[in-house]
This record gives structure tokens, C-alpha cells and sequence, in this order.
């Protein structure tokens, strides 16, 4: 090239080298939003887990938990219109769900469960009006705002990506059993006694289905225990018995966790008598023994024992598993 009669030289382009692709291909495949939100979910797990959540490091050897929630967040960025919030509101349904168990735990110390879905249109109805109202801006309207971003063109996607997960969810409810032992065994442990300690091994999700699994199974055993005409008629014809021969006097039923009969340590020797002077009066030698179903957590399995005579199953909840109509009863019919 001449310039004013002197010749000047293009700038040389330097050669791309194999290298060179080499990185640029590492830099789009790890720095995409798929990797953004894998990080986001570990830093979201150590922050809750701070807060008295469920949590922390653990995320990182939930395989089965990290590779539904990974599908789901690829699942809607496919069906959701391109834009710049694209990957922002593919991770909405996510974060919700997440946020709402984490919510419900640190409220009521315990872990969600599908069952409890029952609960939410009474849950609804004690709401203030600031709750609603709250509630309406920070969950409804940002699903709105998913719903109507997801690409109309692309409801075949939309149907067929959704079905491994409903595969997976009907698996648990319609075939209880062969998803808990598939889970047992590809799953991390599951703590029998801490449910929170079962959802920081394995994952929300996860755990959430195992434990629909398994209410389904203790429905399965426990259905001759349920809609008993002839047990209904039996509890009725004794309670009819109890008022009319009975001295019409309250039984109270006590049932504490921190009592503890010091007499049963046999090679134990008491300088005096380990019992307060107070208890021993009111029961005197009248004390029993029974043995209680669950040890170190679970209460609940013991109160249904109690209060409803049939036998806790191990491995789910009792009060979980029976629904309210059909639960037998001991304490209601007689009282």
C-alpha cells in the first residue's frame, strides 16, 4: 500500500494455533451459565446451611440431587424465549422450590414432604392480608413472568423434555417400592432417625420423592388397618360399654420424653430413693413398662402408637402414611 509515495505494510495477523482453540473451547465450556448455576447452588447450599439450614458442603457428593436439578435448569432455558433474562428466569421454578423447603424447615423444623401439600389451602386461609400480598409478589408473580416467557414454538420440547421427570415422579407413586430400593441403593445413607441429616446426603428433591415412596408403601401395609367397618363397630360398641359401666372419671394420658424410670438400672445402688417423693406418691407401685417404637427422634411414632393402637412402621412417618378418615383411634371414641 502507497501512501503519499510511501509504502507501508498491512499488520500481520498472527496464526491461530491449536492451542488457541484448545482454550477457547475450556473458556465456553466452563464459563457458560449451566457452570454459573452449578456454582450458584453450591453457594446457595454453605449460605442456608449458615442460616440453620439444610445444607453446606454436602451438595457437592449429591450426584442424583445435582443431576435432576441440572436437567431441569438446561430444560428450561430450552423452552424459554431467547433473551437477556433467559437465564435468569430458567432458574425461578428452581430457586422457589428450593427457598420454600428451606422456609418451611427453619419455621417448623422439620423437612417438607409431598403429603403437606394437603395443608397449604389451610395454611392460606390463617394468612394476613400483608402475607398474601407478599406472598403473591415474591412467588406468583415471578412463575407468571416463567409461564409467559416460555417459547410457544416449542411445545414439543416442552412435552418431551418433561417427560423423564414425570417418569420419574410417577415411578415413585406407582411403583413405591422398587423406587425406595433402586434409591437405597444408588442414594447416599438414609438416617432413620434425622430427616434432615437424610436430605443433606442425598438432595431436596431427591429425598422428597424417596419419602412419597415411601408413604405410599406404609399406605400399602397398613390398608387392613384402614376402613375397618368391623373395628369401627367394635370401638363404638366398647366406648358405649365405658359410659354406661364406667365411674365417669378423665384418663389422662401422659406420654414424656425426659422421664426416665431410674429402677430399671438394676445394677445401679441409690444412696436414697431416686424417685421424687412427689411422683411416688401419685403412682405408688401402679407403674408399668411398654416399649416404645423409636429411639433418639421420631416422637410422633410413639404418640400414634398410643393414641391409635396400631403398630409405627420404621420406615415412614406414621401420621404421614394413614389419612385422617380412615386412622383408627382409641383415645376418641371412648373419650
Amino acid at each position: 500500500m502507497s501512501i503519499h509515495g510511501h509504502s507501508t505494510a498491512a499488520p500481520a495477523v498472527k496464526p491461530s494455533t491449536p492451542g488457541d482453540a484448545l482454550r477457547t473451547k475450556l473458556a465456553a465450556l466452563i464459563l457458560n451459565r449451566y457452570t454459573a448455576f452449578l456454582l450458584g447452588l453450591f453457594c446457595y447450599s454453605l449460605l442456608i446451611k449458615q442460616l440453620g439450614g439444610l445444607g453446606g458442603t454436602s451438595v457437592l457428593t449429591e450426584y442424583l440431587e445435582v443431576a435432576l436439578v441440572l436437567y431441569l435448569y438446561c430444560y428450561f432455558n430450552r423452552i424459554l424465549r431467547p433473551s437477556a433474562w433467559q437465564p435468569w428466569l430458567a432458574v425461578v421454578p428452581l430457586l422457589l422450590a428450593y427457598v420454600g423447603q428451606d422456609i418451611y424447615y427453619l419455621m417448623y423444623g422439620k423437612v417438607f414432604r409431598v403429603i403437606e401439600f394437603t395443608e397449604v389451602p389451610e395454611l392460606l386461609a390463617i394468612l394476613s392480608p400483608t402475607a398474601i400480598a407478599l406472598l403473591l409478589l415474591v412467588v406468583v408473580l415471578p412463575m407468571v413472568l416463567f409461564v409467559v416467557s416460555v417459547d410457544r414454538r416449542k411445545m414439543g420440547t416442552v412435552v418431551v423434555g418433561i417427560l423423564p421427570v414425570l417418569l420419574i415422579a410417577g415411578a415413585a407413586e406407582f411403583f413405591s417400592q422398587a423406587y425406595a430400593t433402586t434409591f437405597e441403593r444408588l442414594g447416599h445413607e438414609i438416617v432413620f432417625w434425622s430427616d434432615g441429616a437424610s436430605v443433606e446426603n442425598n438432595g431436596r428433591f431427591a429425598m422428597l420423592l424417596y419419602r412419597e415412596a415411601e408413604r405410599k408403601i406404609s399406605n400399602i401395609k397398613t390398608a387392613s388397618f384402614r376402613n375397618r367397618p368391623a373395628y369401627d363397630a367394635q370401638a363404638h360398641q366398647f366406648a358405649s360399654w365405658v359410659s354406661a359401666n364406667g365411674n365417669h372419671r378423665n384418663i389422662y394420658v401422659v406420654v414424656m420424653e425426659s422421664l426416665l424410670d431410674p429402677t430399671l438400672f438394676r445394677g445401679a445402688h441409690y444412696t436414697h430413693d431416686p424417685i421424687h417423693p412427689g411422683f411416688r406418691k401419685l403412682f405408688g407401685n401402679k407403674l408399668g413398662l411398654s416399649v416404645s417404637p423409636v429411639f433418639g427422634g421420631k416422637t410422633s411414632q410413639a404418640e400414634f402408637e398410643v393414641l391409635c393402637g396400631v403398630p409405627a412402621l420404621r420406615n415412614s412417618l406414621a401420621w404421614n402414611s394413614m389419612p385422617s378418615p380412615g386412622r383408627p383411634r382409641i383415645v376418641c371414641p371412648v373419650s
